[in-house]
C-alpha cells in the first residue's frame, strides 16, 4: 500500500487506536492505553485546530459596518442608535460605543442595508451620522477594538 506522508500515517494510527478502544481484548495485547488515549486526543485537537477556523468563517458571510455618530453625548443616545439600526432588514447584530461615538452593524449579506438606509435610521434617533464605512474584520474585531480604545 503506497504511502502519502505522516498525515497519512497519522490518520490510520487515529483511526486503528480509536477503533481499538471498542474492542474487549484490547487491554490483552500489552499494549498502553493511556499512552494512546493520549494520541488520539492531540490528534483530534490538531483537527479540530484545522477546521475551526474554516468552520467559523463559513457562520460569517454578512458584512461589518461603521458610522460616526458625533452628536452622542450620554447613554439614552446611545441606546436610541442601537435601537434604530437594529430596526433595520437584514442587520444581525449592532453595538453603538459611546466614547468614541461609533456604531458598528453587522449583516447578514455582504451589501448590508446601505449607507441612505443606516444615516436614516440614526437621523431618525435624532442624530447626524457621518463615516459611513465597510469594515475588513469581522463584528466581533471590530467591536474588541473599539472596546480597547476606551482605555
Amino acid at each position: 500500500m503506497l504511502r502519502m506522508g505522516p498525515l497519512v500515517n497519522l490518520r490510520d494510527r487515529f483511526r486503528t487506536t480509536i477503533c481499538e478502544f471498542f474492542t474487549p481484548d484490547y487491554v490483552s495485547r500489552n499494549r498502553n492505553p493511556k499512552s494512546d488515549m493520549k494520541t488520539a486526543l492531540a490528534l483530534a485537537a490538531l483537527i479540530l485546530s484545522v477546521l475551526s477556523p474554516a468552520i467559523l468563517r463559513a457562520e460569517e458571510p454578512g458584512a461589518t459596518f461603521e458610522v460616526k455618530v458625533p452628536g452622542m453625548v450620554c447613554v439614552s443616545c446611545s441606546f436610541s442608535v442601537t435601537e434604530e439600526l437594529k430596526k433595520l432588514d437584514g442587520i444581525t447584530d449592532v453595538y453603538v460605543d459611546l466614547k468614541t461615538k461609533t456604531a458598528l452593524v453587522s449583516t447578514k449579506t455582504t451589501e448590508g442595508p446601505g449607507e441612505q438606509a443606516v444615516l436614516k435610521a440614526v437621523k431618525t434617533a435624532g442624530y447626524e451620522g457621518s463615516g459611513f464605512a465597510k469594515l475588513n474584520k469581522s463584528f466581533a474585531e471590530a467591536k474588541a477594538a473599539l472596546a480597547g480604545s476606551k482605555g
